[in-house]
């Protein structure tokens, strides 16, 4: 008996897309401190398992620069400053509300949360506003790698520009991430 080779790659592929976990990103543009040390955090969750898959970041200056940017991987929040709830936006409608917690700082927290280590920092120029920017992009569990894992609300990654005197900036952030029960 032969069997239909389209529908079994039919119904592979419904299965796939079944078991997708549950998808979520936050985007803004913002003005940063403007010697911006933690810029914006995402924060783990008491009841889901959150992985970071992507980050993406840009600015403008009204003096073009090289800034430093690092991802750094807290063990703790950071208290104080100014911040600003980023809204989670489920890929699916039919996801449930995300329970990581995404903010970004236009004031500096007064002090930073203890850091686990630094996991990603890169140089990227903040040129003149109405210039093509240069961006930083960063992709976690796309080369049979693990994510960023976030397995506890105490759990914190953090995207930082090093104290760096940005004159007149503005940022764009987007970050991506997955939640699950395990």
């Amino acid at each position: 008996m032969r069997t239909d080779p389209v529908a079994g790659l039919q119904s592979l592929l419904v299965t796939k897309s079944d078991n997708l976990r549950t998808t979520y990103s936050a985007a803004v543009t913002f003005a940063p401190a403007a010697t911006p040390t933690d810029i914006a955090t995402i924060s783990g969750s008491a009841t889901k398992v959150i992985r970071v898959t992507r980050i993406e970041l840009s600015g403008i200056a009204t003096t073009a620069q090289t800034q430093i940017v690092q991802l750094i991987k807290r063990s703790a929040a950071n208290t104080g400053g100014t911040t600003a709830a980023m809204i989670a936006v489920p890929l699916d409608v039919d996801n449930a509300a995300a329970t990581a917690t995404v903010v970004n700082y236009t004031a500096n927290p007064t002090a930073l949360g203890a850091a686990i280590g630094t996991l990603r920092r890169n140089e990227t120029l903040f040129p003149l506003s109405g210039t093509p920017s240069n961006y930083v992009s960063w992709e976690f569990g796309t080369r049979n790698n693990q994510p960023i894992t976030l397995r506890a609300a105490t759990q914190i990654l953090a995207i930082a520009l090093n104290g760096t005197t940005i004159a007149g900036g503005s940022i764009s952030l987007y970050i991506e991430w997955t939640e699950d029960a395990s």
